[in-house]
């Protein structure tokens, strides 16, 4: 890694944001805090002024080139470009190509993108990818067996009809198999009350979670009664039945707009107006 020291004039507009952290000002994006005011300061390592009145040296860290870092990911072992303006999310996706773990809202609170890193259910898009060297990772794909048998949280979110539009079941799955995970090492199931608060994070705007409790439910060994029964054959119409797709959507298959890659695919992003409530007086099309 090298290191140059910077002018304050020149580079003043590389400092994107400055917060206070533990009573003192930090610079963000590209620098890093070396020395206060009264400290020794590297030589040719330029001083900034903020208005609270002191001093900070700013030193600029030059790019890297790209560092490989051993993770296991569903029992493999890969070295990976594990940066730390990567998420583990992205990382999952576009790197190892698991779809399964869905992007809903990006900022960890929809629960979609949840996995299970060293046993504790985390949420992908908001853990740096650098975070993840060395650790055991666990995705939606890594449940079934080599055979192809389901886990048996799956076959309970299949048995009990927990499956509706799937786009939230992973990271569901994987949120209750930690859950359940944590219980078994102590002996113990949880409760309807407990299923329900470690659930609370991942949200579902189909299923009303009835379905989903009593699946993680039996999956831990909690009886309960099933919501699809089993049919009988030649009694299917006005039956309950077992979604079509819902093998691919509690495995981590089902693809979404979002998991779609194609060669020379393009990109296109969303330009909002910065003024609301403005008129639009022309619109330029070149």
């Amino acid at each position: 890694m090298c290191r140059q020291g910077v002018s304050s004039r020149k580079h003043s507009k590389d400092i994107s944001a400055c917060r206070t952290a533990r009573g003192r000002k930090e610079l963000h994006r590209g620098s890093r805090p070396t020395a206060l005011s009264g400290q020794s300061a590297a030589p040719g390592a330029a001083s900034l002024r903020f208005a609270a009145g002191r001093q900070l040296t700013r030193v600029l860290y030059c790019p890297v080139r790209e560092r490989l870092s051993t993770v296991a990911v569903n029992g493999r072992t890969y070295d990976l470009d594990l940066r730390e303006d990567r998420s583990l999310a992205d990382v999952l996706r576009s790197e190892l190509g698991l779809t399964g773990t869905k992007i809903g809202c990006g900022e960890g609170v929809c629960g979609a993108c949840t996995v299970i890193m060293n046993g504790r259910a985390v949420r992908s898009c908001r853990i740096p990818a650098s975070r993840a060297a060395g650790a055991a990772i666990e995705t939606i794909e890594g449940l079934a067996g080599m055979d192809g048998r389901l886990h048996p949280l799956q076959e309970a979110f299949i048995r009990h009809g927990a499956v509706q539009c799937g786009f939230c079941t992973p990271g569901m799955i994987m949120a209750a198999k930690a859950l359940i995970d944590q219980h078994r090492a102590r002996g113990t199931t949880p409760g309807e009350g407990e299923v329900r608060r470690r659930l609370k994070g991942n949200f579902c705007r189909c299923t009303g979670y009835h379905a989903i409790v009593r699946a993680v439910l039996d999956a831990a060994g909690v009886p309960v009664d099933p919501v699809v029964p089993a049919v009988r054959p030649g009694r299917y119409i006005g039956s309950p039945l077992p979604r079509k797709d819902a093998i691919d959507k509690v495995t981590g298959r089902a693809l979404y707009a979002d998991d779609l890659h194609f060669p020379g695919m393009l990109y296109a992003a969303v330009r909002r107006a910065g003024i609301p409530h403005a008129r639009i007086v022309s619109v330029d099309t070149r």
